[in-house]
């Protein structure tokens, strides 16, 4: 599997900011540059103008004045050519008034006043800039993209690398109990070549132990029950469901009946709980519903899937809360509970009394497959045994949203073939 290079992401934001950087400098640089030579060329003009404009301003003969003035503003940095006479008064306008450097100089004949000479230089345009200089915008925007691309290459993670970070990812996960042992009956040398490739999967994670564990008397296999109990209760503190009517309420109980067998449907068929099947579906009530998840294969995992299940429940009433809400609609928000269904009244009565969303009560292998695809938590304040032995959910993996976002939604859009 080929990775992508660490924080690539954050690197092409840099990139992109210098990029923006370079245009910025340069567009300020170029334009501070033709400024200054828009001013020079305008200060050398008005002195030359001055000089020569003298004796046809003195005459006011204004042919003579254009034909001396035109070949100013004819200059590409020159916009406006102005000739005054002592009052003010425009005698010759050459060009267009623009925004740039404007420089005046005074025209005389001895003691005596003649009028004036303005000239005005063209406004710097940042688009000309931009325009007349498309090859070096061109090639800087190149530069940053290869730099991009060399980055993306020359940073990925090596095998080695990769290798490494896998092993350390187990060896954590073995440390904080979240990761099980499972016995082998493999052959050495297919040990030794799972250790060779071994790499952490959101799917599954499995350790292979030696054959001197395997013979030790007193190395016990955890084992999964033999079926989970999803349990679903409203949250309904005010006993709205008793101020409903009753063809409002069954309404509602269709609704959610038909979502419930949608959920289960799209979360069984998804390629990673393969194995898994339902059985004893409980319509929904005003005591909530339930359904019991077994495995058909040694292979199947029930645990994990009861603990999605309950999630992909939430995630399905919260959408349908909050188009209710909108509609002003009646609906209740819903809480669940997953255990061995040896426990189902246990963890029954214990989802009736406390406020967390979402609780899973199983066993230690349980908890391990389940850890997997979740974060858990234990519960504050526990009053049994049952409730210390209770988890929280608190989060998933980002792997698992994403298969109960597509499990969700197909949910809700009744694609579903069961």
């Amino acid at each position: 599997m080929t990775y992508l290079a660490p924080r690539q992401g954050i690197f092409a934001a840099i990139v992109l900011a210098s990029l923006v950087l370079h245009l910025l400098f340069f567009v300020i640089s170029a334009e501070r540059g033709i400024s200054t030579q828009n001013q020079q060329a305008v200060e050398r003009s008005v002195m030359m103008l001055s000089q020569e404009i003298a004796a046809p301003l003195a005459a006011y003969d204004r042919v003579s004045m254009s034909v001396i003035a035109e070949p100013y503003v004819d200059e590409p940095m020159i916009a406006y050519v102005g000739i005054y006479d002592s009052q003010g008064g425009v005698l010759v306008p050459l060009g267009e008034m623009a925004e740039g450097y404007r420089a005046e100089e005074v025209v005389t004949s001895g003691d005596q006043v003649l009028g004036k000479v303005v000239v005005q230089a063209k406004t710097v345009s940042r688009a000309k800039i931009l325009s007349g200089n498309w090859v070096f915008l061109l090639s800087v925007i190149g530069l940053h993209i290869i730099l991009w691309l060399i980055y993306g290459y020359v940073a990925r993670p090596t095998e080695a690398l990769k290798s490494q970070i896998a092993k350390e990812v187990r060896t954590e996960l073995l440390s904080k109990g979240i990761l099980s042992e499972q016995i082998t009956d493999e052959p050495a040398t297919h040990i030794q070549s799972t250790e060779d490739n071994d790499v952490v999967s959101d799917d599954e994670i499995t350790v292979s132990i030696s054959t001197e564990n395997q013979s030790d008397p007193n190395h016990t296999k955890l084992e999964l029950a033999a079926a989970y109990t999803v349990q679903v209760q409203f949250q309904d503190p005010y006993s709205l469901l008793t101020t409903v009517s009753i063809e409002s309420k069954d309404a509602y109980f269709a609704l959610c009946d038909q979502l419930f067998e949608r959920a289960c449907h799209a979360l069984l068929e998804l390629p990673l709980f393969a194995g898994v099947a339902m059985i004893d579906q409980n319509p929904f009530t005003e005591q909530g519903a339930s359904v019991t998840l077994y495995a058909t294969d040694d292979h199947a995992k029930t645990a994990a899937a009861a603990a999605l299940l309950s999630q992909l429940l939430l995630m399905v009433n919260e959408v349908v809360y909050q188009k209710h809400r909108e509609l002003k609609r009646f609906a209740l928000p819903i809480k669940t509970v997953t255990s061995d269904s040896e426990l189902s009244d246990v963890a029954k009565s214990i989802l009736a009394i406390r406020k967390e969303k979402s609780l899973i009560i199983f066993a230690e292998a349980g908890r391990n497959q389940a850890a997997m695809y979740m974060t858990l938590a234990a519960i504050t304040h526990p009053s049994t045994v049952h409730e210390r032995d209770s988890r929280e959910v608190v989060g998933m993996t980002s792997a698992t949203a994403d298969r109960l976002k597509i499990a969700r939604d197909k949910t809700l859009l009744g694609d579903d073939n069961a």
